[in-house]
């Protein structure tokens, strides 16, 4: 899914467990659900050039960072003194557990990594060419394929309110991290317009 989407569920997330949350535990989470997105500056060392089949969008990855903070709160272990480091721990672990499950719904993920890097999941259908020479190309064809989805856009409406209405229900306090979903949505639907008249392989 979009960066925005990753956005808006990280808000809903925070916002319904606020009350146990510091405000940058808040912002930690919603900031860790975009940013896992930006292993796409590494696809050039993935399979086929996709970043969904790195180690980073793997299950195997976060379900060992959320052991390691179990780890680290069972006994008491603390480095430079952090002695809350396992809650950051445990937090990266599901926030990335998470995404990478999200991200099963569109073009599915490496779910078997290390042990297989072919992908599965998505409902949205690959491209029979993906030639890395055709990069823009390549790129429009996701991205019009996403937004052309119906699925896709009930998805994206349905975190999109989740996250505004959770903001409003639970706390309005933190009504600026609404700013996070707008602006990657903006940045999508920027992409997607530069994208509307692009040749694309069906």
């Amino acid at each position: 899914m979009h960066m925005n989407v990753h956005a808006a569920i990280g808000i809903l997330i925070s916002m319904v467990f606020s009350s146990y949350l510091s405000d940058f535990e808040i912002l930690f989470i919603i900031v860790v659900m975009i940013i896992i997105d930006f292993d796409f500056l590494l696809s050039k060392f993935a399979k086929n050039h996709n970043h969904r089949r790195l180690p980073t969008h793997t299950f195997f990855l976060y379900g060992i960072f959320t052991i390691v903070g179990i780890i680290l709160f069972i006994f008491r272990i603390s480095i430079f003194n952090f002695t809350d480091l396992w809650r950051y721990f445990i937090l990266l672990g599901i926030c990335g557990l998470i995404h990478v499950g999200t991200d099963l719904i569109d073009w599915g993920i490496s779910l078997f990594y290390p042990f297989s890097p072919n992908l599965i999941g998505g409902i949205l259908k690959t491209p029979d060419v993906t030639d890395e020479e055709k990069d823009e190309v390549g790129r429009c064809y996701f991205i019009n394929k996403y937004y052309r989805s119906n699925i896709i856009k009930v998805l994206e409406l349905t975190f999109g309110i989740s996250a505004l209405l959770s903001i409003i229900l639970i706390n309005i306090n933190y009504f600026y991290v609404i700013l996070i979903y707008f602006g990657t949505l903006t940045l999508h639907l920027i992409q997607f317009y530069s994208c509307s008249k692009e040749k694309d392989y069906n």
